[in-house]
């Protein structure tokens, strides 16, 4: 139901496992990818449950607690090992909650640019529900997917 990119090469020191943004995907680190992997590390891209490329048509319950328990169960059937989990903008609460429950598989946390709330969205919470879900919907859009994929394609970015 995710999609992630895989590393080409598996060793055993322990990976970077690099999340996205919410409304980015994999895709998201084109650039800084390749330059790990260049380094030696081993390096997984992960779309989280619901976003990035998730296949929506068989999306179960997507809360807190779905996407953390998927991506366990994506980490323990394949990457098996203490990782180093680098989490940006608002999955950086999601790498937090993860690290939180299964402190025995993150060796180190790296979070980027962290959007976490305590207390909900501040003042994002008093937004007009129909505006939320017109911002959404206008990310999640074929237009809004087209211009992604445009720059992706056009760019000088070599996987």
């Amino acid at each position: 139901m995710s999609s992630c990119v895989k590393p080409l090469m598996q060793n055993k020191a322990n990976p970077v496992v690099l999340l996205h943004g919410f409304d980015s995907s994999c895709i998201e680190w084109r650039y800084t990818y390749p330059l790990l992997e260049e380094a030696g590390l081993e390096t997984w891209a992960f779309d989280i449950l619901g976003w990035g490329f998730s296949d929506l048509e068989k999306l179960p319950s997507c809360d807190v607690v779905s996407k953390r328990e998927h991506f366990y169960q994506f980490w323990k059937s394949y990457i098996k090992k203490l990782m180093i989990f680098v989490g940006p903008s608002l999955d950086s609460a999601v790498s937090i909650d993860f690290a939180i429950n299964y402190p025995e598989v993150v060796e180190k946390l790296v979070l980027i640019d962290a959007s976490v709330y305590a207390e909900g969205t501040g003042n994002l919470a008093t937004l007009p529900k129909a505006v939320a879900y017109a911002g959404v919907y206008l990310l999640k859009s074929i237009p809004s997917a087209c211009c992604v994929l445009r720059y992706v394609l056009f760019s000088e970015c070599h996987w």
